[in-house]
């Protein structure tokens, strides 16, 4: 084979490979809203991220953040920790694909 067809069918297949990648486009977060009672308490929320057939991807796990963590504090895995009364809205965030839900302590 030549040098010149082995580097255009190489580069033919990352091509390929790089099309064919699922990338994340939406998260679905479960419960879709969460009330904790009490302080120092702890639920945990669960995410599937999925791509844009609305098909699940293995092994990827979306970043957690709370919009006031004097509220509620947002730990990696989805656990949530409630620090005062009040209201703050959780996210999860993996490759540009977000969801959030509210949470009232």
């Amino acid at each position: 084979m030549r040098p010149t067809r082995l580097w255009i069918g190489a580069l033919g297949f990352a091509l390929l490979a790089a099309a064919c990648s699922r990338k994340p486009a939406s998260i679905d977060i479960s419960p879709k809203k969460v009330k904790i009672y009490g302080i120092e308490r702890s639920t945990r929320l669960t995410a599937r991220v999925l791509d844009r057939k609305g098909q699940a991807l293995d092994n990827v796990s979306p970043s957690w953040s709370s919009s006031n963590a004097s509220i509620v504090a947002a730990e990696a895995g989805g656990r949530l920790v409630s620090k005062k009364e009040g209201k703050a809205t959780v996210s999860a965030t993996v490759e540009g694909a977000q969801a959030q839900i509210p949470v009232e302590v």
